[in-house]
Protein backbone atom coordinates (compact mmCIF):
# COMPACT_ATOMS: atom_id res chain seq x y z
CA UNK A 1 0.00 0.00 0.00
CA UNK A 2 3.30 2.08 0.90
CA UNK A 3 4.26 1.26 -2.61
CA UNK A 4 1.30 2.54 -4.34
CA UNK A 5 1.21 5.76 -2.62
CA UNK A 6 4.83 6.87 -3.48
CA UNK A 7 4.01 5.67 -6.88
CA UNK A 8 0.48 8.29 -6.93
CA UNK A 9 2.74 11.03 -5.26
CA UNK A 10 5.82 11.00 -7.70
CA UNK A 11 3.10 10.72 -10.71
CA UNK A 12 0.99 13.83 -9.32
CA UNK A 13 4.76 15.83 -8.78
CA UNK A 14 5.91 14.85 -12.03
CA UNK A 15 3.13 16.18 -13.82
CA UNK A 16 3.31 19.42 -12.04
CA UNK A 17 6.70 19.48 -12.83
CA UNK A 18 6.19 19.24 -16.43
CA UNK A 19 4.53 22.46 -16.20
CA UNK A 20 6.59 23.75 -13.98
CA UNK A 21 9.96 23.90 -15.27
CA UNK A 22 11.30 24.87 -19.15
CA UNK A 23 12.75 22.96 -21.54
CA UNK A 24 12.59 20.30 -18.73
CA UNK A 25 9.79 17.49 -18.54
CA UNK A 26 9.29 14.80 -16.32
CA UNK A 27 7.55 11.10 -16.10
CA UNK A 28 7.96 8.17 -14.51
CA UNK A 29 8.17 5.41 -15.56
CA UNK A 30 8.60 2.64 -13.09
CA UNK A 31 9.20 1.97 -9.58
CA UNK A 32 11.50 -1.48 -9.47
CA UNK A 33 10.67 -3.86 -6.70
CA UNK A 34 12.67 -7.26 -5.67
CA UNK A 35 16.05 -5.52 -5.71
CA UNK A 36 16.23 -5.34 -1.85
CA UNK A 37 17.04 -1.99 -0.49
CA UNK A 38 18.92 0.08 -2.88
CA UNK A 39 21.74 1.46 -1.50
CA UNK A 40 23.73 2.28 -4.59
CA UNK A 41 22.78 3.07 -8.39
CA UNK A 42 24.74 3.80 -11.81
CA UNK A 43 23.32 3.75 -15.16
CA UNK A 44 24.93 2.37 -18.12
CA UNK A 45 25.90 4.28 -21.37
CA UNK A 46 23.58 2.21 -23.30
CA UNK A 47 21.12 4.06 -21.69
CA UNK A 48 18.83 0.29 -21.57
CA UNK A 49 20.27 -1.19 -18.15
CA UNK A 50 21.92 -0.06 -14.78
CA UNK A 51 23.52 -1.77 -11.75
CA UNK A 52 22.35 -1.14 -8.04
CA UNK A 53 24.09 -2.31 -4.72
CA UNK A 54 21.60 -3.52 -1.94
CA UNK A 55 22.31 -3.83 1.82
CA UNK A 56 22.03 -7.00 1.40
CA UNK A 57 25.11 -7.32 -0.15
CA UNK A 58 23.96 -7.85 -3.83
CA UNK A 59 24.68 -6.41 -7.02
CA UNK A 60 21.95 -6.47 -9.52
CA UNK A 61 21.53 -5.66 -13.18
CA UNK A 62 18.25 -3.39 -14.01
CA UNK A 63 16.87 -3.54 -17.61
CA UNK A 64 15.23 0.07 -17.68
CA UNK A 65 12.95 -1.12 -20.00
CA UNK A 66 10.89 -3.77 -18.15
CA UNK A 67 12.16 -3.20 -14.77
CA UNK A 68 13.85 -6.65 -14.48
CA UNK A 69 16.71 -7.73 -13.14
CA UNK A 70 19.31 -10.47 -12.20
CA UNK A 71 21.67 -10.64 -9.69
CA UNK A 72 25.35 -10.51 -11.12
CA UNK A 73 27.22 -10.71 -7.53
CA UNK A 74 26.60 -11.26 -3.97
CA UNK A 75 28.85 -10.47 -1.06
CA UNK A 76 28.81 -9.87 2.86
CA UNK A 77 28.33 -6.13 3.31
CA UNK A 78 26.47 -3.86 2.42
CA UNK A 79 26.96 -2.18 -1.34
CA UNK A 80 27.58 1.48 -0.50
CA UNK A 81 28.80 2.32 -3.87
CA UNK A 82 28.52 1.57 -7.57
CA UNK A 83 29.34 2.08 -11.19
CA UNK A 84 29.02 0.97 -14.86
CA UNK A 85 32.06 1.80 -17.49
CA UNK A 86 31.04 3.21 -20.79
CA UNK A 87 32.98 0.48 -22.34
CA UNK A 88 33.57 -3.01 -22.27
CA UNK A 89 29.97 -3.23 -20.43
CA UNK A 90 31.38 -3.88 -16.40
CA UNK A 91 30.01 -2.72 -13.46
CA UNK A 92 31.28 -2.47 -10.34
CA UNK A 93 30.10 -2.53 -6.72
CA UNK A 94 31.59 -1.83 -3.44
CA UNK A 95 30.73 -2.55 -0.12
CA UNK A 96 31.10 -2.15 3.00
CA UNK A 97 33.62 -4.70 3.98
CA UNK A 98 35.82 -3.36 1.77
CA UNK A 99 35.62 -6.03 -0.92
CA UNK A 100 34.72 -4.48 -4.77
CA UNK A 101 32.62 -6.73 -6.90
CA UNK A 102 33.68 -6.57 -10.63
CA UNK A 103 30.55 -7.40 -13.30
CA UNK A 104 31.90 -8.35 -16.78
CA UNK A 105 30.27 -8.91 -19.66
CA UNK A 106 30.82 -12.72 -19.62
CA UNK A 107 31.74 -15.20 -16.40
CA UNK A 108 30.93 -14.19 -12.86
CA UNK A 109 31.63 -11.31 -10.78
CA UNK A 110 35.20 -10.83 -9.29
CA UNK A 111 35.83 -9.70 -5.52
CA UNK A 112 39.00 -6.93 -5.19
CA UNK A 113 40.35 -6.85 -2.01
CA UNK A 114 42.40 -4.32 -0.79
CA UNK A 115 40.81 -2.04 1.55
CA UNK A 116 40.11 -2.40 5.17
CA UNK A 117 36.49 -0.77 5.73
CA UNK A 118 33.53 1.08 3.95
CA UNK A 119 34.48 1.99 0.21
CA UNK A 120 32.00 4.83 -0.32
CA UNK A 121 32.47 5.55 -3.95
CA UNK A 122 34.08 3.78 -7.05
CA UNK A 123 34.76 5.11 -10.67
CA UNK A 124 35.44 3.73 -14.02
CA UNK A 125 37.56 6.30 -16.43
CA UNK A 126 36.12 6.83 -19.80
CA UNK A 127 37.54 4.12 -21.66
CA UNK A 128 37.84 1.32 -18.80
CA UNK A 129 41.63 1.69 -18.37
CA UNK A 130 41.15 1.78 -15.11
CA UNK A 131 38.52 1.52 -11.91
CA UNK A 132 39.69 3.70 -8.91
CA UNK A 133 38.17 3.24 -5.31
CA UNK A 134 38.35 5.67 -1.95
CA UNK A 135 37.83 3.71 1.12
CA UNK A 136 37.34 5.12 4.73
CA UNK A 137 40.98 3.57 4.93
CA UNK A 138 41.64 7.04 3.56
CA UNK A 139 43.21 5.07 0.31
CA UNK A 140 42.52 5.55 -2.90
CA UNK A 141 43.63 2.56 -5.12
CA UNK A 142 43.95 2.07 -8.63
CA UNK A 143 42.90 -1.35 -10.32
CA UNK A 144 43.09 -2.77 -13.64
CA UNK A 145 39.34 -3.67 -14.84
CA UNK A 146 40.76 -6.09 -17.20
CA UNK A 147 42.60 -8.45 -14.94
CA UNK A 148 41.01 -6.97 -11.18
CA UNK A 149 44.62 -6.63 -10.67
CA UNK A 150 45.57 -3.18 -8.14
CA UNK A 151 47.88 -1.26 -10.14
CA UNK A 152 48.87 1.29 -7.54
CA UNK A 153 48.10 3.95 -5.07
CA UNK A 154 47.33 7.32 -5.42
CA UNK A 155 48.86 10.16 -2.43
CA UNK A 156 45.75 11.35 -0.41
CA UNK A 157 47.80 13.97 1.44
CA UNK A 158 44.56 15.05 2.67
CA UNK A 159 44.50 11.86 5.37
CA UNK A 160 40.77 11.68 5.07
CA UNK A 161 38.10 9.08 3.50
CA UNK A 162 37.66 11.18 -0.38
CA UNK A 163 34.71 11.19 -2.22
CA UNK A 164 35.41 10.29 -6.10
CA UNK A 165 33.51 13.12 -8.27
CA UNK A 166 34.94 11.66 -11.83
CA UNK A 167 37.35 11.67 -14.63
CA UNK A 168 38.03 15.22 -16.52
CA UNK A 169 37.38 15.36 -20.48
CA UNK A 170 39.73 12.89 -21.92
CA UNK A 171 40.14 11.04 -18.37
CA UNK A 172 43.67 12.84 -17.84
CA UNK A 173 43.10 13.90 -14.64
CA UNK A 174 40.72 12.35 -11.48
CA UNK A 175 38.80 14.45 -9.65
CA UNK A 176 37.98 13.72 -5.19
CA UNK A 177 36.26 16.13 -2.72
CA UNK A 178 36.86 15.29 0.82
CA UNK A 179 34.06 15.93 3.58
CA UNK A 180 36.18 19.07 5.08
CA UNK A 181 36.40 20.60 1.42
CA UNK A 182 39.60 19.91 0.14
CA UNK A 183 39.63 19.24 -3.95
CA UNK A 184 42.06 16.65 -4.66
CA UNK A 185 43.27 16.40 -8.28
CA UNK A 186 45.28 13.38 -9.73
CA UNK A 187 47.03 12.39 -13.11
CA UNK A 188 46.05 9.08 -13.19
CA UNK A 189 48.42 8.05 -15.78
CA UNK A 190 52.01 9.30 -13.93
CA UNK A 191 50.57 8.48 -10.69
CA UNK A 192 50.75 11.96 -9.22
CA UNK A 193 48.88 14.47 -7.29
CA UNK A 194 48.45 17.68 -9.74
CA UNK A 195 46.38 20.23 -7.17
CA UNK A 196 45.35 20.11 -4.12
CA UNK A 197 42.48 22.77 -3.00
CA UNK A 198 40.33 24.03 -0.30
CA UNK A 199 37.02 24.46 -2.22
CA UNK A 200 35.00 25.51 1.27
CA UNK A 201 35.08 28.25 4.11
CA UNK A 202 36.50 26.76 7.38
CA UNK A 203 34.58 24.47 8.97
CA UNK A 204 31.85 23.92 6.00
CA UNK A 205 31.35 20.23 5.64
CA UNK A 206 31.28 18.35 2.15
CA UNK A 207 27.95 16.26 1.29
CA UNK A 208 28.35 15.16 -2.51
CA UNK A 209 30.58 15.96 -5.60
CA UNK A 210 30.34 15.14 -9.33
CA UNK A 211 32.16 15.78 -12.78
CA UNK A 212 29.94 15.90 -15.31
CA UNK A 213 29.83 12.81 -18.35
CA UNK A 214 32.02 15.09 -20.39
CA UNK A 215 34.53 15.79 -17.62
CA UNK A 216 34.14 19.32 -18.29
CA UNK A 217 32.56 21.21 -14.79
CA UNK A 218 32.87 19.77 -11.08
CA UNK A 219 30.16 20.52 -8.60
CA UNK A 220 30.11 20.87 -4.77
CA UNK A 221 27.69 20.87 -2.56
CA UNK A 222 28.44 21.76 1.54
CA UNK A 223 27.00 23.15 4.44
CA UNK A 224 28.37 26.04 6.87
CA UNK A 225 27.16 25.74 10.36
CA UNK A 226 27.21 29.40 12.33
CA UNK A 227 25.94 30.78 15.43
CA UNK A 228 23.36 33.52 14.78
CA UNK A 229 25.20 37.11 14.40
CA UNK A 230 25.67 38.27 18.23
CA UNK A 231 25.92 34.66 19.55
CA UNK A 232 28.57 32.48 21.33
CA UNK A 233 29.55 29.22 22.96
CA UNK A 234 30.83 28.44 26.31
CA UNK A 235 31.10 26.09 29.10
CA UNK A 236 27.26 27.15 29.96
CA UNK A 237 26.14 25.66 25.95
CA UNK A 238 25.28 28.58 23.43
CA UNK A 239 23.82 31.91 24.51
CA UNK A 240 21.90 34.46 22.98
CA UNK A 241 22.09 38.17 21.97
CA UNK A 242 23.35 40.08 25.20
CA UNK A 243 23.77 36.48 27.31
CA UNK A 244 20.39 35.47 26.90
CA UNK A 245 19.65 31.80 26.79
CA UNK A 246 19.58 29.38 23.33
CA UNK A 247 16.43 28.65 22.27
CA UNK A 248 16.06 33.07 21.83
CA UNK A 249 14.65 33.82 18.02
CA UNK A 250 17.61 33.64 15.18
CA UNK A 251 18.18 36.14 12.83
CA UNK A 252 15.94 36.09 10.06
CA UNK A 253 11.93 35.76 9.84
CA UNK A 254 10.20 32.29 9.71
CA UNK A 255 13.33 30.46 10.88
CA UNK A 256 15.83 31.85 8.29
CA UNK A 257 18.88 33.71 8.72
CA UNK A 258 22.10 34.93 7.64
CA UNK A 259 25.65 34.85 8.92
CA UNK A 260 27.07 38.20 9.39
CA UNK A 261 28.34 39.13 5.85
CA UNK A 262 32.42 39.77 7.70
CA UNK A 263 32.55 36.42 8.40
CA UNK A 264 31.18 34.36 5.99
CA UNK A 265 31.48 33.50 2.20
CA UNK A 266 29.52 35.05 -0.47
CA UNK A 267 29.14 31.88 -1.63
CA UNK A 268 26.58 30.96 1.40
CA UNK A 269 23.97 33.54 1.07
CA UNK A 270 21.02 32.28 3.62
CA UNK A 271 20.43 29.87 5.96
CA UNK A 272 18.05 28.03 8.54
CA UNK A 273 18.08 27.74 11.83
CA UNK A 274 17.83 24.13 13.58
CA UNK A 275 16.60 23.46 16.45
CA UNK A 276 19.89 23.52 18.48
CA UNK A 277 19.93 27.70 17.51
CA UNK A 278 22.95 26.83 14.96
CA UNK A 279 22.63 28.38 11.15
CA UNK A 280 22.72 26.36 8.73
CA UNK A 281 23.74 27.55 5.27
CA UNK A 282 24.17 25.20 2.10
CA UNK A 283 25.50 26.08 -1.25
CA UNK A 284 26.62 24.37 -4.00
CA UNK A 285 29.57 25.72 -6.05
CA UNK A 286 30.17 24.46 -9.71
CA UNK A 287 34.14 24.75 -10.91
CA UNK A 288 35.34 24.44 -15.04
CA UNK A 289 37.60 21.64 -15.74
CA UNK A 290 40.25 21.79 -16.19
CA UNK A 291 41.51 24.24 -13.98
CA UNK A 292 39.31 24.57 -11.11
CA UNK A 293 38.36 28.04 -11.96
CA UNK A 294 34.78 28.61 -9.93
CA UNK A 295 32.14 29.17 -12.55
CA UNK A 296 28.86 29.83 -10.49
CA UNK A 297 28.09 29.85 -7.00
CA UNK A 298 24.26 28.88 -5.90
CA UNK A 299 23.85 29.88 -2.27
CA UNK A 300 20.41 29.90 -0.48
CA UNK A 301 20.43 26.16 -0.95
CA UNK A 302 17.42 24.90 1.39
CA UNK A 303 19.35 21.76 2.99
CA UNK A 304 22.22 19.80 2.58
CA UNK A 305 22.31 18.33 -0.94
CA UNK A 306 23.28 14.94 -0.29
CA UNK A 307 23.55 13.28 -3.46
CA UNK A 308 24.16 15.09 -7.02
CA UNK A 309 24.75 14.53 -10.76
CA UNK A 310 24.99 16.72 -13.51
CA UNK A 311 22.62 16.50 -16.55
CA UNK A 312 24.71 15.44 -19.87
CA UNK A 313 24.33 18.87 -21.54
CA UNK A 314 25.47 20.51 -18.35
CA UNK A 315 22.62 22.46 -18.03
CA UNK A 316 20.46 21.01 -15.22
CA UNK A 317 21.67 19.34 -11.40
CA UNK A 318 19.46 17.00 -9.92
CA UNK A 319 19.99 16.83 -5.84
CA UNK A 320 18.89 14.69 -3.03
CA UNK A 321 18.19 17.27 -0.70
CA UNK A 322 17.53 16.44 2.88
CA UNK A 323 15.63 19.13 5.68
CA UNK A 324 15.27 17.87 9.18
CA UNK A 325 10.65 17.41 8.06
CA UNK A 326 11.25 15.39 4.75
CA UNK A 327 13.59 15.17 1.97
CA UNK A 328 12.87 16.01 -1.88
CA UNK A 329 14.17 15.73 -5.34
CA UNK A 330 15.13 18.78 -6.67
CA UNK A 331 16.56 20.38 -9.38
CA UNK A 332 18.57 23.23 -10.40
CA UNK A 333 19.18 25.63 -13.68
CA UNK A 334 23.07 25.94 -13.58
CA UNK A 335 22.77 28.65 -15.99
CA UNK A 336 20.23 30.89 -14.01
CA UNK A 337 21.71 29.52 -10.40
CA UNK A 338 18.20 28.65 -9.25
CA UNK A 339 16.17 25.60 -8.38
CA UNK A 340 13.52 24.89 -10.82
CA UNK A 341 11.75 22.22 -9.40
CA UNK A 342 11.35 20.51 -5.96
CA UNK A 343 9.69 17.23 -5.69
CA UNK A 344 8.77 16.06 -2.24
CA UNK A 345 9.51 12.24 -1.78
CA UNK A 346 7.25 10.16 0.36
CA UNK A 347 10.28 8.13 1.06
CA UNK A 348 12.77 10.45 0.61
CA UNK A 349 16.00 10.49 -1.35
CA UNK A 350 19.42 9.86 -0.97
CA UNK A 351 20.43 8.82 -4.00
CA UNK A 352 19.87 10.83 -7.09
CA UNK A 353 21.30 10.30 -10.80
CA UNK A 354 21.13 11.00 -14.39
CA UNK A 355 21.91 8.51 -17.06
CA UNK A 356 25.01 9.09 -19.48
CA UNK A 357 22.68 10.73 -22.32
CA UNK A 358 20.04 12.08 -19.98
CA UNK A 359 16.91 9.96 -20.88
CA UNK A 360 16.64 8.23 -17.43
CA UNK A 361 16.76 9.89 -13.82
CA UNK A 362 17.29 7.54 -10.88
CA UNK A 363 15.78 8.00 -7.42
CA UNK A 364 16.74 5.93 -4.06
CA UNK A 365 14.41 6.93 -1.48
CA UNK A 366 15.76 6.65 2.21
CA UNK A 367 13.86 3.05 2.16
CA UNK A 368 15.67 1.82 -0.34
CA UNK A 369 12.75 2.01 -2.94
CA UNK A 370 13.92 2.83 -6.51
CA UNK A 371 12.49 5.28 -9.12
CA UNK A 372 13.33 5.54 -12.56
CA UNK A 373 12.44 8.93 -14.00
CA UNK A 374 12.11 9.42 -17.61
CA UNK A 375 13.40 12.39 -18.65
CA UNK A 376 13.02 14.72 -21.53
CA UNK A 377 14.75 18.43 -22.10
CA UNK A 378 18.35 17.22 -21.85
CA UNK A 379 20.23 17.70 -24.93
CA UNK A 380 21.77 15.05 -26.17
CA UNK A 381 25.45 16.53 -27.26
CA UNK A 382 27.57 17.95 -24.77
CA UNK A 383 29.43 19.83 -27.51
CA UNK A 384 26.23 21.73 -28.53
CA UNK A 385 24.94 21.97 -24.53
CA UNK A 386 25.58 24.68 -21.80
CA UNK A 387 29.18 23.77 -20.21
CA UNK A 388 29.69 25.52 -16.80
CA UNK A 389 25.93 26.46 -16.68
CA UNK A 390 25.70 27.93 -20.17
CA UNK A 391 21.63 27.30 -22.00
CA UNK A 392 23.49 27.16 -25.98
CA UNK A 393 20.17 25.81 -27.95
CA UNK A 394 17.47 26.78 -30.83
CA UNK A 395 14.82 28.13 -29.33
CA UNK A 396 12.31 28.52 -32.57
CA UNK A 397 9.55 26.82 -32.98
CA UNK A 398 10.48 25.07 -36.21
CA UNK A 399 13.93 23.40 -35.59
CA UNK A 400 14.24 21.28 -38.65
CA UNK A 401 16.77 22.48 -41.12
CA UNK A 402 16.00 25.20 -43.99
CA UNK A 403 18.27 23.62 -46.62
CA UNK A 404 18.19 20.60 -47.89
CA UNK A 405 17.94 21.52 -51.58
CA UNK A 406 18.07 18.73 -54.31
CA UNK A 407 19.96 20.31 -57.44
CA UNK A 408 22.60 23.03 -56.97
CA UNK A 409 21.59 26.23 -55.31
CA UNK A 410 23.11 29.44 -54.82
CA UNK A 411 23.22 31.02 -51.70
CA UNK A 412 24.43 34.08 -49.88
CA UNK A 413 24.58 35.39 -45.97
CA UNK A 414 24.45 38.81 -45.21
CA UNK A 415 26.21 40.42 -42.08
CA UNK A 416 23.79 40.11 -39.12
CA UNK A 417 22.51 43.24 -37.73
CA UNK A 418 24.49 44.28 -34.34
CA UNK A 419 21.36 45.13 -31.51
CA UNK A 420 23.58 45.85 -28.31
CA UNK A 421 26.78 44.37 -29.53
CA UNK A 422 29.83 45.76 -32.07
CA UNK A 423 29.03 46.37 -35.56
CA UNK A 424 32.02 44.44 -35.97
CA UNK A 425 30.36 41.15 -34.37
CA UNK A 426 27.83 40.30 -36.24
CA UNK A 427 29.92 40.50 -39.58
CA UNK A 428 32.10 38.29 -37.49
CA UNK A 429 29.56 35.46 -36.27
CA UNK A 430 28.08 35.84 -40.06
CA UNK A 431 31.52 34.49 -41.32
CA UNK A 432 31.27 31.86 -38.74
CA UNK A 433 27.82 30.58 -40.28
CA UNK A 434 29.04 31.09 -43.88
CA UNK A 435 32.41 29.03 -43.32
CA UNK A 436 29.98 26.15 -41.18
CA UNK A 437 27.20 25.82 -44.05
CA UNK A 438 29.53 26.49 -46.87
CA UNK A 439 30.61 22.89 -47.38
CA UNK A 440 26.77 21.47 -47.20
CA UNK A 441 25.58 19.21 -50.56
CA UNK A 442 24.48 21.15 -53.33
CA UNK A 443 24.73 24.51 -51.71
CA UNK A 444 27.31 27.38 -53.38
CA UNK A 445 28.08 30.42 -51.37
CA UNK A 446 28.47 33.57 -52.89
CA UNK A 447 32.38 34.96 -51.53
CA UNK A 448 31.64 37.81 -48.81
CA UNK A 449 34.39 39.55 -50.62
CA UNK A 450 31.79 40.96 -53.09
CA UNK A 451 29.02 41.92 -50.47
CA UNK A 452 30.96 45.11 -49.28
CA UNK A 453 30.98 46.95 -52.53
CA UNK A 454 27.32 46.13 -53.87
CA UNK A 455 26.36 46.86 -50.19
CA UNK A 456 27.81 50.54 -50.46
CA UNK A 457 26.81 50.81 -54.62
CA UNK A 458 23.07 50.58 -53.09
CA UNK A 459 23.74 52.60 -50.07
CA UNK A 460 22.95 50.18 -47.44
CA UNK A 461 22.76 50.97 -43.59
CA UNK A 462 23.23 48.47 -40.41
CA UNK A 463 19.66 49.11 -39.86
CA UNK A 464 18.84 47.53 -43.49
CA UNK A 465 20.61 44.39 -42.56
CA UNK A 466 17.85 42.45 -41.00
CA UNK A 467 14.71 43.77 -43.86
CA UNK A 468 13.79 40.98 -46.22
CA UNK A 469 13.21 43.54 -48.62
CA UNK A 470 17.03 44.57 -48.68
CA UNK A 471 17.74 41.09 -48.76
CA UNK A 472 15.99 40.08 -51.67
CA UNK A 473 17.71 43.10 -53.82
CA UNK A 474 21.20 42.14 -52.55
CA UNK A 475 20.56 38.93 -53.57
CA UNK A 476 18.78 40.00 -57.21
CA UNK A 477 22.18 42.07 -57.38
CA UNK A 478 24.50 39.24 -56.69
CA UNK A 479 22.62 36.66 -58.46
CA UNK A 480 21.77 34.36 -54.99
CA UNK A 481 18.61 32.14 -55.32
CA UNK A 482 18.29 32.21 -51.50
CA UNK A 483 19.58 35.21 -48.55
CA UNK A 484 19.85 34.24 -44.94
CA UNK A 485 20.00 37.37 -42.71
CA UNK A 486 19.06 38.48 -39.30
CA UNK A 487 20.49 39.93 -36.36
CA UNK A 488 22.84 39.22 -33.00
CA UNK A 489 21.50 40.95 -29.91
CA UNK A 490 22.60 40.73 -26.09
CA UNK A 491 20.64 41.14 -23.15
CA UNK A 492 22.42 41.07 -20.01
CA UNK A 493 24.51 37.52 -20.72
CA UNK A 494 22.25 36.25 -23.37
CA UNK A 495 23.08 36.47 -26.81
CA UNK A 496 20.50 36.06 -29.58
CA UNK A 497 21.18 34.66 -32.89
CA UNK A 498 18.10 34.84 -35.36
CA UNK A 499 18.16 34.49 -38.53
CA UNK A 500 15.74 34.35 -41.78
CA UNK A 501 15.89 32.95 -45.07
CA UNK A 502 14.01 34.59 -48.06
CA UNK A 503 13.22 33.38 -51.39
CA UNK A 504 15.12 36.02 -53.91
CA UNK A 505 12.69 34.84 -56.40
CA UNK A 506 9.01 35.10 -54.77
CA UNK A 507 10.71 37.60 -51.89
CA UNK A 508 8.54 35.27 -49.39
CA UNK A 509 10.19 34.18 -46.13
CA UNK A 510 11.70 30.11 -45.86
CA UNK A 511 11.74 30.60 -42.37
CA UNK A 512 13.07 31.66 -39.34
CA UNK A 513 16.12 30.03 -36.75
CA UNK A 514 16.81 31.10 -33.21
CA UNK A 515 19.73 30.17 -31.49
CA UNK A 516 20.04 31.04 -28.15
CA UNK A 517 23.36 31.73 -25.73
CA UNK A 518 22.77 32.28 -21.88
CA UNK A 519 25.28 33.22 -19.21
CA UNK A 520 27.88 33.57 -22.35
CA UNK A 521 30.62 35.45 -23.66
CA UNK A 522 31.62 36.06 -27.21
CA UNK A 523 34.10 33.32 -26.63
CA UNK A 524 31.62 31.32 -26.74
CA UNK A 525 29.52 32.14 -29.54
CA UNK A 526 31.24 29.73 -32.28
CA UNK A 527 29.82 26.74 -30.08
CA UNK A 528 26.36 29.26 -30.48
CA UNK A 529 26.94 29.01 -34.38
CA UNK A 530 27.43 25.37 -34.88
CA UNK A 531 24.64 24.62 -33.11
CA UNK A 532 23.03 26.95 -35.31
CA UNK A 533 24.23 25.50 -38.47
CA UNK A 534 22.26 22.22 -37.31
CA UNK A 535 18.78 24.20 -37.87
CA UNK A 536 20.19 25.80 -41.22
CA UNK A 537 21.58 22.72 -43.04
CA UNK A 538 21.73 20.15 -40.77
CA UNK A 539 24.43 17.36 -41.32
CA UNK A 540 24.08 17.50 -45.20
CA UNK A 541 27.13 16.58 -46.51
Amino acid sequence: MQRILVVFALLFWANLLSAQTDQLEYKISRTIADVGRVESLAFCADEKTAFTGSADGSIRLINLSDGTSRRVASGSGAVTAADCSRAESMGAGAASDGTIWLSRAAGPAQPLKGHHGRIPSIKFSPKAEFLVSAGDDHNVIVWDPSSGRELFRLDNPSKKTVKLAGFSAGGVTLLGVTETGTILEWDIKNRSLLRQVQDTEKGATVFSADVSFDGRILAVASELTQLPKGWASGSAGLRGPMGGPRGAPAAGPGGTGSSDPQAGNATYQTGRTDPSGLVRQDAIKIYALPGLAVLKPIGGVDGQIVSMSVSADNRFLAGARKRQKGTFLSIYDLGRGIEIASLPMLDGSKVTQFSPNGSWLGNVGMDGGLQIIAVSGVLRSSGAGALGGRRIQITSQDTKPLLNPDSPIVIAVMDLAPLQVQPDTGGAVAEMIRNRISGAKNVAMVERQRMPDIKREQGFQYSDLADPDTAVRLGRAIGARKMIFGSLSKLGATYTINVRMVDVETSLIDGVREVQCRACTEDDLPEAVAELKEAVVGSNR
